[in-house]
């Protein structure tokens, strides 16, 4: 957060970080012109744009995409890998794979 005008009276590194976090927690850190792909109204990139990998703490995961997009703020987006759902499809169309072969081995009309 580069606009950001610091407290006259002196302030602990603390506070600083404690007040940087609740600025990107109201508002995420790609919501501005700061972040290039904004800039050039892009959406982020998940795994070449870092701004959603600064969570509270390294216990907390990003598990959806929406998670991300919290995280990032980018007005345009951000574009994510859903693991979840790459899975899901896959194994549906396995599923439906095997059965249609199971149906062929036992009756030729199916």
């Amino acid at each position: 957060k580069r606009h950001y005008k610091l407290p006259s009276h002196t302030v602990s590194r603390d506070e600083l970080e404690q007040t940087l976090f609740d600025m990107v927690q109201d508002e995420g850190c790609c919501s501005g012109n700061d972040c290039p792909c904004v800039r050039n109204g892009l959406g982020c990139q998940a795994d070449a744009c870092s701004c959603w990998s600064h969570t509270q703490n390294d216990t907390e995961v990003l598990t959806t995409v929406e998670s991300f997009q919290a995280v990032c703020g980018n007005r345009y987006g951000i574009y994510v890998v859903d693991s979840g759902a790459i899975a899901s499809y896959r194994k549906s169309i396995i599923t439906k794979m095997t059965h249609l072969k199971t149906c062929q081995f036992i009756s030729p009309n199916c």
